[in-house]
Parts: structure tokens; sequence; C-alpha cells
């Protein structure tokens, strides 16, 4: 049995679908489970006050509440997010520490990932670099991203005790593959996220569970950030073609870019919808790495946007324009608005970057295939 720690208890898209790929991905090699891990009330506390400790680095960029947000529509986006749990092979909850550890200890090998598990924000959990797990067992980490482009000088000695639990590891962005060797490891392997591993007839199979349809041509919009330029952006793009906006507000927290922006606002949406609409649109705008990477994987027209303002410290930009960067479609991130004409002009051949896809997923089975049965690269 193989113990997975992914963070699938999360209402977005990307991490549910992640955790989908990180299952798939790893039980070609043995029966897996999902580690549904709870700390016990004194963890909680210590975690409050490390959080608070590190306030500076929780600051994500969370949108103004200037309205209250329509919880009966957060209640029905979160209860279709949640419908893909049943694809989840979920194991019994884990209450505290060191019945973590415990438990680890029954299991052939722990493989953590993906998404931004090595973020800060989620060094509090002190579960992520795999510290519960014993030498017994085979520690992997499959292409987690830190997020961030740099780790702060105040964390560098926590990180770097803790990455030196990992066996097997790789990352997800290139910038990843540098704050690992700047901390003294061995560069890791620079690899795919989960989803742009697993096979795409997959991602195919699960957007044909979708019944959900739209009659016509449009553009997607799937925005995380409260920026205006990506709306901006996307109206543009409908006035130089003619289709309709087709939009899946966040619901971190009201936006006033969402406000009168798009033609068509979608909530009640499930992970096999979102699939579904980006594979049927015309065009896809977004500032999501999930967003694009699936853009990618159904060889769509699409167009990135940052999310954070280049100033941010805590900005996550960095993970599109690794992925962008590796495919050789930089040229796809909007920074000017009046840009957008030129990609609408393109007539784009997705061939190149398939072959960059092909020969990074054979790289991530042959990493897999090593750690899984303990054989050193």
């Amino acid at each position: 049995m193989i113990g997975l720690l992914t963070p699938y208890n999360v209402q977005n898209y990307g991490t549910k679908l992640q955790a989908f790929a990180v299952q798939e991905l790893m039980s070609v090699y043995d029966d897996v489970e999902i580690i549904n891990f709870r700390h016990n009330l004194p963890e909680r506390v210590k975690r409050k006050i490390e959080k608070k400790v590190m306030g500076e680095y929780f600051s994500d960029s969370k949108c103004s509440n200037k309205k209250e947000l329509d919880e009966e529509l957060k209640r029905k986006r979160n209860t279709a997010i949640s419908s893909i749990d049943r694809k989840l092979k979920i194991a019994p909850k884990i209450y505290g520490y060191e019945n973590l550890k415990k438990k680890a200890a029954e299991y052939k090998a722990v493989v953590c990932g993906s998404d931004q598990i090595w973020n800060p924000v989620n060094l509090p959990e002190h579960i992520y670099m795999l510290e519960f797990v014993p030498d017994m067992v085979r520690r992997i980490a499959l292409s987690p991203s830190f997020g961030i482009p740099a780790i702060p000088t105040n964390l560098r000695h926590t990180y770097k005790k803790r990455l030196s639990h990992i066996e097997y590891m790789s990352v997800r962005e290139k910038s990843g593959c540098e704050i690992v060797s700047d901390l003294g490891f061995k560069t890791p392997c620079w690899m795919l996220d989960p989803t742009l591993i697993m096979p795409e007839r997959k991602w195919h199979d699960l957007a044909d569970e979708s019944a959900f349809h739209i009659d016509e041509k449009y553009i997607f919009c799937y925005f995380l950030g409260s920026h205006s330029k990506g709306r901006d952006g996307a109206a543009k793009l409908r006035s130089l073609t003619g289709y309709k906006i087709v939009n899946l507000p966040h619901f971190k927290s009201y936006v006033d870019a969402d406000e009168n922006f798009a033609d068509h606002d979608l909530y009640d949406i499930a992970p096999q919808d979102f699939l579904s609409l980006i594979r049927n649109a015309q065009y896809v705008c977004t500032d999501s790495f999930h967003g694009t990477a699936f853009s990618i994987i159904y060889e769509k027209q699409f167009m990135c946007f940052e999310r954070h303002q280049a100033s941010d410290k805590a900005s996550t930009n960095d993970r599109i324009y690794s992925v962008l960067q590796l495919i050789g479609e930089s040229g796809r991130l909007i920074r000017d608005v009046d840009s957008i004409k030129d990609l609408v002009a393109d007539n784009h051949d997705f061939s190149n970057a398939k072959r960059v896809l092909n020969s990074k997923r054979e790289e991530a089975n042959h990493f897999l295939d090593n750690a899984v049965k303990g054989k050193r690269c």
C-alpha cells in the first residue's frame, strides 16, 4: 500500500483534480489511499500560534470582502466541487501526529504532492515534507510546488531541516530546483504537475462525464485573482471575436472586477464540468495554474494573466511562468491587453508543446519507477 499526502480537501478545481491525478499515477504501482490527517486540539492551537508568528507570509492576496457573498451559491459550488471525492480513495481520519507516525509505518511508500504544499503558508502543517515517515518507508516528493521564487531568509533553516527527510525528490517549477539546490541539496528532478503527467485520454474520459453544454461559441474565463487586467483582456477578446464570455467566478471573496463583466456566470459546476468547459471553449482566459494546465492538455487557444503584482512578495506567478517557459509558450502571458489581437490571428500549432510534454512524461514515469522500487537514479 502507498500512502498519498495531497491537499485533496480544498474546495478548488485544480486541487481536486491534481489529487485525482496523483492517485491515478501512483495506483499503477500498488494499492493507494489518500492519508486523511487531522490535527488534535493541542496541535491545532500550536498551528494557530505559528501562523500568527509567520503572519506576513499568510497574507496571500485575499480579495477584499466589500460585499457579503451569497452563502447559498457557495454551498452549491462546494457541493459540486466535492462530488469528485467519490472517485478518491480516502483513508479513515487519523487524529494527532503520533497516530500519523504509526500509520505511516504501515505503508511501502508515502508520496507527497503536488500543488503548493511547500509554500510557506503550509509550514505549520508539519506534514508535507514527510518528517513523520520512518526511515524504512520510502519518502517520495511528486512535483510539489513552493509557489514562490525564493524562500524567505528567516525560513531557510526550517526548510533545510525538513527537506532532508525526502528520499526521492522532484519539484514542479524550475525555481524549485534552484531553491532546493541553494539549500545545499542535490538538484531535484524538474517534473510536470501530475495533471500534465497523467495520460490525456483520462482527462477526456473525465470530461465526457459532464452533461453540461453551451450551445454557442464562447470564451471561458477562470480567474482566481482580483485584478481587472484579465477581465479587460477577455472583454477585448470578445470585441475581436464576437464570442460570449462564460465566467466561473472564484469564491474566495467578492471581486469588483467580476461585476457585469461576463455574459454568463456559472456556479453549480463540478470538476468534470470544469474540464468540459475548457475543452469546448474557443478561447480560455485564466490566471490559474491548473486553468493553464488543462488548456494545454486540451490544446486550446489560451491566454494567461498574472494573478499577483510583481511587487507582491507572496506572488505565485512563477508557477505559470515556469510551465509556459517549459513548453515554449511564454508569449501566451498577456501583459499588454492590446497584444491579444496577435494571438487571435495566430493559428497555433501545439506540436512542439506536445513533444516537450511527452518527453517530460517519460522522465516522470522513470523517476516514479525508480522511487517506488527503491532504485537510485
